[in-house]
């Protein structure tokens, strides 16, 4: 049951458009996002050891910053997607 299509537009979502997946897409999806929870972080600490060594430059804490808000996205996508697995 693969589909995707549009929010009704006189309905305030804040989704705009939606896909809706079969149990076994959702496990494939699963598959496919897990390494990048991994890089993800990784690419966190690093920027975390910089920070924490206190010679981050501008450039490397904006780096921090979009790499926290890249890990926390990737996680919540992935954790989304688990939840939808077990119901």
């Amino acid at each position: 049951m693969a589909f995707l299509g549009e929010s009704r537009k006189d309905q305030e979502s804040a989704w705009g458009i939606y896909a809706c997946l079969d149990k076994k897409e959702c496990e494939l999806l699963v598959k496919a996002v897990s390494p990048l929870v991994g890089r993800c972080l990784k690419t966190l600490e690093y920027y975390k050891g910089i920070q924490e060594s206190g010679e981050a430059t501008e450039k490397q804490t904006d780096k921090l910053y979009e790499a926290e808000e890249n890990f926390e996205t990737i996680l919540s996508i992935r954790d989304t997607i688990l939840t939808m697995i077990k119901e």
